[in-house]
């Protein structure tokens, strides 16, 4: 049904999250479930018959955030068993390495993380489109320290951007004191567009000077925002990453 709504509402392309990680042994090959890699073929080939590009992550690896050596091998393991997998699929199926590494995932760790998962992945996709992210929950701060794989020419970059987080996460279960941001609104003052603006030309600009495109992977309000505030942001946010 979503893919139907996504289509008929003019996209053309769906971030297809999927927690691969709750679905797969936890040792050695760490084989991931026959049954589940067939539920997310179903979702792939119905976003694929429905028009959309789709873009296939590994998404709330939680352990790996927390213990990076202590997954590492798991982590690749299950980026040689996807990218086989998918190896015959048409070349509008993507391949994002991780969803938004973080915490004990610094910088240096996910760098040489991400070079060793995108060679596993050229093994048996030489040309497909790989996706990856700056550290921090994609930050658009840590983009500058994000290292890629050179000479290669079918990599994109991806951030997300939540900011002001008083406005987007105001009111959010999952972070820590939200409740005292509920009210805050967004109406596009010039203050509030030109700090936009500041971030977007900044990453930009580091694409730019990288030679490689830009993928905004995640961006929105949460719904105890009033509506207003979010239609204004969400707007702002699209158009301004358009015009860039």
């Amino acid at each position: 049904e979503y893919f139907r709504l996504m289509r008929d509402a003019g996209f053309d392309a769906v971030r297809l999250p999927v927690r691969w990680s709750d679905y797969a042994a936890t040792n050695a090959p760490y084989t991931i479930e026959p049954a589940f890699f067939a539920t997310v073929d179903a979702a792939v080939q119905t976003a694929l018959s429905s028009g959309l590009a789709v873009v296939l992550n590994v998404h709330h690896y939680e352990e790996l955030n927390n213990q990076p050596d202590a997954h590492r091998e798991r982590f690749l393991a299950l980026w040689g068993q996807i990218a086989a997998h998918y190896r015959e699929y048409p070349g509008i199926l993507a391949f994002e390495l991780l969803n938004e590494p973080c915490r004990e995932l610094n910088d240096e760790r996910w760098n040489a993380l991400a070079a060793d998962a995108f060679a596993v992945v050229r093994a048996s996709n030489p040309k497909r489109i790989v996706i990856i992210g700056s550290t921090q929950w994609n930050s658009v701060e840590k983009l500058g320290a994000l290292r890629l794989p050179e000479n290669d020419g079918r990599i994109i970059a991806s951030f997300h951007y939540y900011k002001p987080m008083q406005l987007t996460h105001q009111g959010a279960e999952w972070v820590d004191g939200s409740d005292r941001w509920r009210g805050t609104t967004w109406t596009g003052t010039p203050a509030q567009l030109a700090a936009l603006r500041a971030d977007l030309d900044g990453v930009a600009a580091w694409a730019a000077s990288n030679g490689v495109p830009l993928y905004l992977g995640e961006f929105g309000v949460y719904m105890t925002a009033d509506m207003t505030s979010r239609v204004c942001w969400t707007a702002s946010v699209a158009r301004e990453a358009e015009r860039r």
